[in-house]
């Protein structure tokens, strides 16, 4: 799906653009003067991450030290300490490299299939440089919750889909399989208990608007279904109707699920959608808010989703 804009309700004035651009040369001509000092980089992990201190596991470590040997045996790391590899590592690429990513691809006798593609949070688009609030992708998002499916084994991610989820395509399939044949006891028997979606505004005919989310939370003590929209907006008719189908799956298999539509206004801009629809999937996996946090708790700013850009994507160019 092309980037998602956001409803037409919410428009920037020009002024503030102008305010946004100014500010982003300062970032841009910061960023130039941290370049020439070739600081070393600490780049954001994956969910996954076994070390505080680097984002490879030891057995990557391990790897590099081993590839950096074959290629510079007078100059060998000795250690099988995971820190002092990765010391060793940063002091001998420390002029070539600006971040631990770069080390993969200077040492070419280490095997790129052995780095887990969770290693690194997913790295943004290099146009977020010159435009920081631009539009997340369906491809950006998903990149973000494949990475929490990993590091959730019980988590599973559906979409990023249209509205019409269950419109038909040709040879009678559905815009979104996933959706239109959706099985709460198929998901159950798989040990699942926990379901994210995130939906378009948008039918699959149209470009993209706005996205907005949804969490199934299967649990003894806490069957919910919570309907968030940043803007504090309803749902769709489509959306309503698949929370309706989870409902009466659930209720046939004894799960009583409680329903929540967020109604509080969040989001004030027109860019930080997406940004809001994973921070929210993303806080109730990992149980740091609820939902009666996002419906009657202290609004949550754009500008704080600006800056969780920085924690769920790596910087354009970077890895």
């Amino acid at each position: 799906m092309p980037h998602a804009r956001r409803s037409r309700k919410y428009k920037k004035n020009a002024a503030k653009r102008g305010a946004t651009t100014a500010k982003r040369g300062a970032t841009t001509a910061k960023k130039g003067t941290a370049k020439k000092g070739k600081r070393f980089e600490r780049l954001k992990c994956g969910p996954v991450q076994e070390n505080y201190f680097t984002c490879y596991d030891n057995d990557t470590l391990h790897k590099l030290r081993d590839g950096w040997n074959v290629r510079h045996p007078d100059a060998r790391i000795e250690t099988n300490d995971p820190r002092e590899i990765w010391t060793a590592l940063k002091q001998r690429l420390g002029k070539s490299c600006r971040n631990e990513a770069c080390w993969m691809k200077k040492i070419i006798g280490a095997d790129p299939a052995a780095v887990s593609a969770d290693t690194f949070a997913p790295e943004a688009p290099k146009s977020w440089i010159g435009d920081p609030d631009e539009w997340l992708t369906s491809e950006e998002i998903e990149n973000v919750m494949k990475q929490y499916e990993d590091k959730f084994p019980t988590f599973e991610f559906l979409g990023p889909s249209p509205s019409d989820y269950s419109a038909p395509k040709l040879a009678g399939v559905c815009v979104w399989e996933e959706l239109c044949n959706f099985s709460l006891k198929k998901y159950m028997d798989l040990g699942t208990n926990k379901i994210g979606v995130i939906f378009n505004t948008d039918p699959h005919t149209e470009d993209g608007s706005h996205w907005v989310s949804l969490f199934i939370n299967i649990s003894a003590k806490n069957n919910y279904i919570f309907f968030f929209d940043s803007t504090g907006d309803r749902p769709q008719k489509e959306i309503r109707e698949f929370m309706k189908m989870v409902t009466q799956q659930g209720r046939a298999l004894g799960v009583r699920f409680k329903s929540y539509e967020n109604r509080k206004e969040h989001q004030k801009r027109n860019t930080e959608c997406g940004m809001y629809a994973l921070f929210m999937i993303v806080n109730l996996i990992e149980e740091t808010r609820t939902p009666q946090e996002f419906m009657r708790g202290e609004r949550i700013p754009d500008s704080h989703m600006l800056e969780f850009r920085k924690e769920y994507f790596n910087r354009g160019g970077s890895v």
